[in-house]
């Protein structure tokens, strides 16, 4: 069992179960704001199609598809971790660039209101980067597993 670690916790990057754990917590947070991320995705889809008139149903949808996917994911992110499974990267990498592309269209209409929306998008980049890195990391290290001195008698 993977324990969590904080995640601007310096861990050594041969220990493979502290990179593991790393990657366990920012699965965690980005766990979080998948959830605050769909919640707010179904209000903003609502207000999409209501002011529409039914015409934004199809950008309802993939916003939607998207929350729900990146949520269905980070849990099963999180369950792999904690089984000291390395996951795929490949959907990280899908949405990381996805991440990055919400920070550069909140530039596109910038003001003070969106300053707390590119940071959190922000974050969620850093949280995404980190699971890349620590589970490519933890793949590249060897689990060292200690020997008992009662195994060694036998």
């Amino acid at each position: 069992m993977i324990e969590k670690v904080g995640l601007f916790t310096s861990v050594d990057s041969d220990d493979r179960n502290a990179l593991m754990g790393k990657a366990l917590s920012a699965a965690s947070w980005l766990r979080i704001f998948a959830i605050i991320g769909l919640v707010i995705g179904i209000i903003a889809s609502i207000v999409l199609i209501l002011a529409t008139f039914g015409l934004g149903i199809i950008f309802a949808i993939l916003i939607i598809a998207i929350q729900v996917a990146i949520f269905i994911y980070t849990g099963k992110l999180k369950d792999q971790i904690e089984e000291n499974i390395i996951p795929s990267l490949t959907p990280p990498y899908v949405f990381i660039v996805l991440a990055i592309l919400g920070v550069l269209s909140s530039f596109k209409d910038f003001s003070a209101a969106s300053i707390p929306n590119i940071l959190i998008q922000l974050f969620t980049v850093y949280l995404w980067y980190l699971v890349i890195s620590c589970v490519k990391k933890a793949d590249q290290t060897i689990e060292v597993q200690t020997v008992s001195d009662d195994d060694n008698l036998e």
